[in-house]
């Protein structure tokens, strides 16, 4: 299991993050699709109840990708299969909406995989209690998303939320 801890930033600030640091190596890169697009990696992955980082089960063990320091009270279990292969997931799906492909531009295809590694890579830790207290079996909640954009809601097809 992996968790997200973002001390006192919030979800939306690390998107908002992402996304800028994007745009500025990618400047073909619309800003919105791009905001679309780490919105939605972040939806799919992030589940977060009231009691997150509330639980000595919400201590990790420590950072996945090398560098990182806890503890950060605020904290969301992140959800994937593969977290190290994430910027090259994004890198990969950035690349496709300037409609360069990969292998026009593999130079572009890695500076923005480095974006996207170098913001979210102090904050993913490695910690398999998380999700697992009993603590953990609330209702999730998005407020870290507030404000919330229309284009950040998935209601069914997940492309539909790209093509906003």
């Amino acid at each position: 299991m992996y968790q997200l801890c973002l001390g006192d930033e919030r979800v939306a600030s690390v998107i908002d993050r992402i996304t800028e640091r994007a745009c500025q190596v990618a400047p073909a890169l619309d800003h919105d699709r791009c905001r679309q697009l780490v919105a939605l990696i972040f939806i799919v992955r992030l589940r977060r109840t009231a009691a997150c980082g509330t639980d000595p089960a919400c201590r990790p063990d420590g950072p996945l990708l090398g560098i990182g320091t806890h503890p950060r009270p605020e904290t969301a279990q992140w959800l994937d299969a593969d977290p190290r292969g994430l910027p090259d997931m994004f890198a990969a799906a950035a690349v496709d909406l300037i409609g360069v492909g990969r292998a026009q531009d593999p130079a572009l295809a890695l500076r923005l995989a480095a974006v996207f590694r170098s913001v979210i890579r102090p904050l993913l830790f490695c910690n398999p209690r998380c999700g697992q207290a009993a603590v953990c079996g609330g209702e999730p909640m998005f407020d870290d998303l507030d404000p919330v954009d229309p284009a950040d809601q998935i209601d069914g097809d997940p492309e539909a939320a790209l093509s906003a």
